[in-house]
């Protein structure tokens, strides 16, 4: 079992099945209100816009893909280098690329590095950064789903834990400040499908 799942209780830890790892995980989507609230139930984070990008390692085999399951290695290589450096040897991440302008995230930017799909030059641009923003599958856990879920403060110390250990791209940009506005995400069952 993988050291992350150490920094869980052992409650959480015995709840925890082993399952196939998974081709296609539907990644959760936005909905978009004016109304603001605040609950201890919920987990608010940063809206990026840029582009979703989920990765399914599974031993060797590194895929980036779109929400709309579209490949995505190819246009920003850095990001599936990365990724395919960690010692984790299966797991699934749920992240957003964008590209800045000064300190906002600019999608007008990104959309350029969007249409490339030359390795070589994808990497020249250089404005590509991975915001991860969740681990869905770790080993040979599914830890978005019963009986294994891991909710409320436990999913979150996990999410901070594996965000240090998955995530050292994403440290380059950590204190840029974005105005695209706020997720909020419901911590009993963040994940539907």
């Amino acid at each position: 079992m993988n050291t992350l799942f150490q920094t869980l209780p052992a409650e959480v830890r015995a709840q925890l099945r082993e399952t196939p790892a998974p081709d296609w995980l539907q990644p959760m989507l936005a909905t978009l209100t004016d109304r603001r609230f605040s609950d201890k139930d919920w987990l608010f984070e940063r809206k990026f816009d840029g582009e979703r990008c989920l990765a399914y390692r599974d031993g060797d085999r590194l895929r980036l893909l779109s929400r709309n399951r579209l490949a995505l290695n190819d246009t920003y290589p850095e990001v599936a280098e990365a990724l395919a450096e960690q010692t984790a040897r299966r797991f699934v991440t749920d992240g957003e690329i964008v590209a800045f302008e000064g300190s906002a995230t600019s999608f007008a930017r990104l959309q350029g590095r969007m249409q490339i799909t030359d390795p070589v030059q994808a990497r020249r641009t250089g404005i590509a950064v991975y915001y991860l923003f969740d681990l869905l599958y770790l080993d040979t856990y599914d830890i978005t789903s019963p009986p294994g879920r891991i909710t409320g403060q436990n999913r979150h110390r996990f999410r901070e834990s594996q965000s240090r250990h998955h995530a050292h791209h994403h440290s380059a940009c950590a204190g840029r400040r974005s105005d695209d506005g706020t997720s909020a995400i419901t911590l009993p069952n963040p994940h539907r499908r």
